[in-house]
């Protein structure tokens, strides 16, 4: 199935079954846990078709994400300053400088990609975009302590779920939740969606609202998702 097959009406995820498992095929392929010591990434390009030649574009989308977190993580809430200081132009893995993300060793991400995986694994599971198992996988995480570095709106969001509170009703309103809690952990949505002109901002928006009810939020969530999405298939 070439990519031109999969423009123009709405993709049928239920009808376009081989599509659906090439891309579970990638996301699972991707799937990954741990930290990053020595980290090399080998690209896959096997040129059977447009979609195939786009493997790279999906590995490097969720990889990407998790490298630039572990780089990030050392100096999060930390002054500019103090980071090029600490950076000296050379950019590489660091143990944490943050009290916020304290105690995490160079190369281990924070809770950007843990929340990524959520959605990741949701998709994985389930073959859609499900915001209940989302928020679901949320609390697990949640109960399991491996929090690294969760941000006050993310948390308070969470504990609502933990209470019964449902899923639509759960997320932080107001500026303070106008944060990228919900940028952070987009991507593998936005990928879902690529090769397809289905519009995506309600989905975005639903998988936004669990934790950040905030339309600044929203929108940076969806910016992030299409932009994701056009650049893994090449539009």
């Amino acid at each position: 199935m070439d990519s031109k097959s999969l423009r123009g009406d709405s993709l049928n995820w239920e009808k376009r079954g081989a599509y659906r498992a090439r891309l579970l095929s990638v996301f699972k392929k991707c799937r990954f846990d741990g930290k990053f010591s020595i980290f090399v990434i080998r690209f896959r390009v096997d040129g059977q078709d447009d979609f195939m030649e786009r493997d790279a574009f999906f590995e490097g989308a969720l990889l990407g994400l998790a490298v630039g977190d572990a780089l990030g993580m050392p100096f999060e809430s930390v002054p500019p300053s103090a980071i090029r200081r600490v950076l000296c132009g050379r950019l590489r893995f660091y143990d944490s400088y943050s009290p916020i993300t304290d105690g995490l060793k160079a190369g281990q991400w924070t809770d950007d990609t843990k929340m990524m995986l959520c959605h990741l694994d949701s998709i994985l599971e389930t073959g859609k975009i499900v915001p209940e198992d989302v928020a679901r996988r949320f609390i697990e995480w949640e109960v399991s302590g491996d929090l690294r570095g969760i941000g006050v709106t993310t948390a308070r969001a969470i504990e609502r779920l933990r209470r019964g509170v449902d899923w639509r009703e759960s997320g932080i309103r107001g500026e303070y939740a106008a944060g990228n809690g919900a940028a952070m952990r987009i991507a593998p949505v936005g990928l879902y969606y690529a090769f397809s002109d289905e519009e995506i901002f309600s989905v975005v928006s639903s998988m936004s609202i669990i934790t950040h009810n905030n339309p600044e939020a929203i929108g940076g969530a969806y910016a992030v998702a299409y932009a994701i999405s056009r650049a893994a298939s090449g539009r």
